[in-house]
């Protein structure tokens, strides 16, 4: 039974992530082979909606100061009007045109360059130096196209527009994703994922109006969808830890409860053990005493509200040092752990100090008790670590 648990527990998350671009991905199948016969409004509809989300986009992107999908985005809405261009350019033959080739060829490598870049501000020197970089790989497939040089090689027969030479390149790019999905499983990851499938099913299905309009207005949807999600991901829930985040609790202390307690637990000599294990030792430190705490308290709603402080809301019980109790419980978890780390030899012990108060008629809100709170866990650090006290 156990092993199902922690089966469901690795496997529901993945399912939650990769639901709304499959239904997306679904959909765009569904509208492409259930409705052969598309009527041309629908379609100009459809290819609206796709600047349209392209434009909604840049605009979230831009308000929250992201660059991630930018560049992916602006790939995606380029190859979308040149491909259309070319199609009204050379309606007989676009396919065969060193310019349709070409594109076809680079695409998939940007769009790969594109989902592993790290995540910067939006208006930076990085962004502007890979902003030079998109621009030059458009100048450098009209030079190719130019002297009449096609980047394909016929390495199996196929009767699509998009030859075998694109279809190996996409195919690689999408398992490239896949397997990135597989350790990282962020919504944002599954959403390129998709997406990078629907921008190739346009280009293999790039001899149909439909197609091509109906897959590319669907990648830009997703991600759309990935990003709204990603953002309201990031503003409710810590990155490292799964908890929720500092600003979660400044959104959810307006519903707390009329009585209760808060509890506050902070990692002892933080600092030091962070100067001693670097960044990656110290993620696995953090992670490992949030899941104790996650562990001894489930129903509870548990925050980091910063590096090494964690809020705990608990409710308030008829014994009134059942709070207390309960975060002296945390922290003799944490003392009596051995932390394994990768690279040392030796586990690592730390310990935990802890505070807690309850909810006053005087206090006017949560930022009061946690004033109190914090006190007198200062207070209690000032002499001594690894203890639990009470406001």
């Amino acid at each position: 039974m156990s092993g199902f648990s922690n089966l469901a527990e690795r496997t529901l998350p993945l399912i939650k992530n990769i639901f709304i671009p499959a239904a997306i991905l679904t959909a765009a199948d569904f509208a492409f082979y259930g409705f052969p016969q598309i009527s041309f409004d629908s379609l100009l509809g459809i290819h609206i909606l796709f600047y349209v989300a392209v434009v909604i986009n840049f605009g979230i992107l831009l308000f929250f100061n992201q660059s991630k999908p930018v560049f992916f985005l602006l790939l995606a809405a380029m190859n979308y009007a040149l491909i259309n261009h070319i199609k009204l350019a050379y309606p007989a033959s676009f396919a065969e045109t060193p310019l349709f080739i070409n594109i076809c060829f680079f695409t998939p490598f940007y769009l790969l360059f594109f989902a592993f870049l790290p995540e910067k501000r939006l208006l930076t020197n990085f962004n502007a130096a890979i902003m030079l970089l998109f621009c030059a790989q458009y100048a450098v497939i009209e030079h190719l196209s130019r002297e009449e040089i096609s980047l394909s090689w016929e390495i199996y027969a196929s009767q699509a527009p998009m030859g075998s030479t694109g279809q190996i390149l996409f195919a690689a790019a999408a398992f490239i994703l896949f397997y990135r999905t597989l350790f990282q499983g962020r919504i944002f990851d599954y959403g390129l994922f998709f997406a990078t499938i629907e921008i190739g099913l346009g280009f293999y299905y790039a001899d149909s109006a439909a197609a091509l309009t109906i897959f590319f207005t669907a990648a830009a949807l997703t991600v759309l969808a990935a990003v709204i999600a990603d953002i309201y991901h990031d503003t409710h829930f810590d990155s490292l830890t799964g908890l929720g985040s500092r600003k979660a609790f400044m959104i959810d202390a307006k519903n707390f409860p009329i009585k209760y307690s808060l509890g506050l637990v902070c990692i002892d000599d933080y600092q030091p053990l962070a100067k001693m294990l670097g960044r990656r030792g110290r993620n696995i430190l953090t992670r490992l005493v949030a899941d104790i705490i996650r562990e001894k308290e489930p129903e509870e709603r548990i925050y980091r509200y910063s590096e090494d402080e964690f809020i705990l809301i608990l409710n308030i019980g008829e014994d009134k040092n059942a709070t207390f109790n309960r975060l002296e419980n945390i922290r003799r978890a944490v003392a009596s752990s051995a932390f394994f780390l990768p690279h040392k030899k030796r586990p690592i012990k730390i310990t935990v100090s802890a505070s807690v108060s309850d909810k006053k008629r005087s206090d006017a809100d949560v930022y009061e008790v946690l004033a109190r709170t914090r006190k007198a866990l200062q207070k209690t650090l000032s002499f001594s670590h690894n203890v639990t006290s009470k406001a």
